[in-house]
């Protein structure tokens, strides 16, 4: 090969590789953080698994991100975050090479609510970044439900008739009695065919209107009933 030739192929390559060079420098400049995979509606204890990647101005994961994202919610303390190596009182947590710019979270809420997560992270371009995930509903897995079924009371009141059977009764036993005093009276005799015919007479007729007057009196009942 001539030696123009092999300076020329020498050259090629070199801009190749500064290309590439330039390339993986730039996707290793994150500019922008992402919540993934944040679910929206859970109980409390329940254990969401979430990632968080780092991503450059071609929407490409920055695999070499070692930077810190801190994580915060709308409730304050009410949630927990595993990995978490930035204290008690901060959670937050730093990347290394072998997290390649995404990293799996174990979320976990211990308050009921409707709430909102933040996280923010370190760019070696300034910043910081964030990225939010709202309206995570989180209901009590402890809470109970109580059913409450009315009662039904019916009451059924029924009419009741009195018979006045017995009074009606005594009163025809008593009539009986005086008519057949007024006619002992009226004939001046106390036996005799003359004194049992008018007796039987007016006998009967007191017992066609005491019939008649039950009639009457059951009508009025039936009406009223």
């Amino acid at each position: 090969m001539p030696r123009a030739a092999r300076v020329l192929l020498a050259l090629l390559l070199a801009t190749l590789l500064l290309l590439a060079a330039g390339r993986r420098a730039e996707a290793a400049a994150a500019t922008t953080v992402n919540l993934v995979d944040v679910s929206k509606s859970l109980k409390t204890g329940d254990v969401d698994s979430i990632f968080v990647q780092l991503r450059d101005g071609a929407n490409q994961t920055d695999t070499g991100y070692t930077g810190t994202v801190t994580f915060s919610a709308s409730c304050g303390s009410c949630f927990t975050i595993t990995p978490n190596n930035g204290g008690a009182s901060t959670k937050a947590y730093t990347y290394v090479a072998g997290d390649a710019g995404n990293k799996g979270f174990s979320l976990v809420w211990t308050q009921a609510g409707t709430f909102t997560l933040t996280v923010s992270a370190t760019l070696a371009t300034g910043g910081p970044a964030t990225d939010s995930e709202g309206d995570i509903v989180v209901s009590d897995a402890n809470a109970t439900t109580t059913t409450t079924t009315a009662a039904t009371t019916t009451t059924t009141t029924i009419a009741s008739t009195t018979t006045t059977t017995l009074a009606t009764t005594t009163t025809t036993a008593a009539a009986t009695t005086t008519t057949k005093a007024l006619v002992m009276a009226a004939t001046g005799s106390h036996d005799g065919p003359l004194a049992a015919l008018a007796v039987a007479l007016v006998f009967a007729g007191l017992v066609l209107t005491a019939g008649k007057l039950l009639g009457d009196q059951n009508d009025e009942w039936v009406e009223r009933l």
